[in-house]
């Protein structure tokens, strides 16, 4: 059994949100990933969990920057045509964070 790390590899602002306030985020464009080590970052990383507000905005930047890294988007609500590796899951997040450790 793998091990699970937390990573938060998001900014925000004061008011604890990333997005102006008509859903943009156009300020992060000046930031290119690779400059962070998001190449790096994303080579030791097995799997992504992440909410449907976050999947919708990665989506929106075209290519999914995840590739085939599988990916697992907490949603209620299905995902229509979701990139290959990304699953849709919804219920207790402990127990989908359980499920992804026993995937290994």
């Amino acid at each position: 059994m793998g091990k699970t790390i937390w990573h938060c590899d998001i900014a925000m602002s004061l008011d604890g949100k990333i997005a102006r306030a008509d859903g943009s985020f156009d300020w992060l464009e000046r930031y290119p990933p690779q400059e962070f080590g998001f190449d790096a970052l994303m080579a030791g990383i097995d799997a992504i969990l992440m909410g449907r507000d976050t999947c919708e905005v990665m989506r929106g930047f075209g290519e999914w920057p995840y590739g085939d890294k599988p990916t697992i988007v907490m949603t209620h609500r299905p995902l229509v045509d979701a990139p290959g590796a990304v699953e849709a899951r919804s219920g207790d997040l402990a127990t989908v964070t359980d499920e992804l450790e026993a995937r290994g």
